[in-house]
């Protein structure tokens, strides 16, 4: 848009604006509006900004939940695999058969013979 065009358009939104603030009924439904839109804009940005915050709240907490599970299933492995490891290492020391330690434990034979 040229420079001359917008001083035409600027100089008709004047002569509009002059002409609305002339009726007082025009005057109060413009400051009316105004007002409202001074209120809606605030009230916006407290309802985007509380929306934002529960949404990380929750994502949070979803988090945290889906790790402490992970994380709880992951040490009752580890404990298991560990618990195994200790009894094959036993029988081993016993002298029984790696193949009868590895029908007990799950183990492999292999694992069982690197104890």
């Amino acid at each position: 848009m040229k420079s001359h065009e917008l001083s035409e358009e600027l100089i008709k939104a004047i002569d509009v604006l002059e002409e609305l603030n002339k009726d007082p009924a025009m005057r109060e439904i413009a400051l009316s509006r105004e007002m409202a839109l001074r209120d809606y804009i605030p009230k916006m940005r407290d309802a985007e900004t509380e929306g934002l915050e529960k949404g990380m709240k929750q994502g949070l907490e979803q988090g945290l939940e889906q790790g402490l599970e992970q994380g709880l299933e992951q040490g009752l492995e580890q404990g298991i695999n560990l618990a195994t490891h200790n009894i094959a290492k036993t029988l081993k020391l016993q002298c029984l058969p790696i193949d009868s330690i590895a029908s007990a434990t799950g183990l492999s034979i292999e694992e069982i013979e690197k104890l």
